[in-house]
């Protein structure tokens, strides 16, 4: 019996350490990606972890002994905060006000109704009120499948792995409830499959923020690039022309070679589209990719606008010379 009450003790050892781990990789990488999905998601496994304090009874053994009447609605407000926490999470990662404004309203009504049950429950203890809360847990739960559900559809392989996370989790969280309401019997499964599906869920979710931190980081440096280039042929834009053209100018003067400016139009654009097309024109629109394969790697290309191109280049010496004999 010994033996076996410090296997499950060095159990419970592990998971609360892993689990305030993830708490603090939240809080750091937060503080560091200025990110609050990594300080929901720490919100979120504190929440497991007091709750899991509270199941387990350790809490109220080593962290409070003497609280009392926190002992006896601990485990209703901590299941009432860890699934508030986790639609907050759900909402601010899948950012469901852009696209689905009444599920949106929905899920910010089904947080509030959690938390007033809940209060109602704390301040007039009945059996009504204990009912009413968990009933109010079991919809929040309905709600946070849902706003999963429809965040699948929207094949992005961030929210599939979010998704992932929170599915074992969501499935688990209704065993307590269940029990509460009567449905099932205490033991095992209903006070433990929570704690057994965060420690699965955990990294998972911590990975799919940081995939979402990536995706966003990468569609950021694609706007900034849009901004200095031309997204058909995907030459820098006459912006960025004015600004490098000094550069090029000096560099020319540094080394004492020769520089030009040459201007690349496709006088027939317009006949390219009568005869061929739009998208055979918009092709002969990148000629300025083959008329300047030879030139150096760092002569910039640049459009103008329209069928006119820019290509700031150094001048060879033998087609100096053959300018200046002619």
């Amino acid at each position: 019996l010994l033996a076996e009450q410090q296997r499950e003790h060095f159990l419970l050892g592990a998971y609360f350490g892993l689990a305030l781990l993830m708490v603090v990789l939240g809080v750091v990488n937060a503080v560091q990606q200025s990110d609050k999905t990594f300080a929901l998601y720490a919100l979120y496994m504190a929440a497991l972890v007091l709750m899991h304090a509270v199941s387990t009874g350790l809490g109220a053994f080593f962290v409070w002994p003497q609280a009392t009447d926190w002992t006896g609605v601990a485990e209703s407000v901590t299941l009432s905060l860890t699934l508030v926490a986790g639609l907050w999470l759900i909402r601010a990662a899948f950012t469901p006000q852009r696209m689905w404004p009444l599920l949106n309203a929905a899920v910010l009504g089904v947080m509030a109704v959690q938390v007033v049950a809940t209060l109602f429950d704390v301040a007039w203890p009945t059996m009504h009120s204990f009912l009413l809360a968990n009933s109010a847990a079991l919809v929040a739960l309905v709600a946070t499948m849902t706003l999963l559900w429809m965040a699948v559809q929207r094949h992005k392989a961030d929210t599939r792995w979010m998704a992932l996370g929170f599915l074992p989790l969501m499935l688990a969280s209704t065993l307590p409830v269940m029990r509460n309401l009567g449905v099932l019997n205490t033991g095992f499964v209903s006070q433990y499959a929570t704690m057994v599906a965060s420690v699965a869920a955990a990294p998972v979710l911590l990975f799919a923020l940081f995939a979402r931190v990536s995706q966003r980081r990468l569609a950021r440096v694609r706007a900034a690039a849009l901004m200095q280039s031309d997204p058909l042929t995907g030459l820098t834009n006459d912006r960025a022309l004015m600004q490098n053209l000094h550069g090029s100018l000096m560099r020319a003067e540094r080394y004492r070679h020769q520089f030009a400016l040459v201007l690349v139009e496709l006088a027939n654009l317009d006949w390219f589209h009568k005869e061929h097309g739009r998208l055979m024109g918009d092709r002969a629109l990148c000629v300025t990719d083959i008329i300047t394969q030879g030139w150096y790697d760092y002569d910039a290309k640049y459009s103008t606008g329209g069928s006119r191109h820019v290509v700031p280049a150094e001048v060879p010496e033998e087609i100096t010379k053959a300018c200046l004999d002619y």
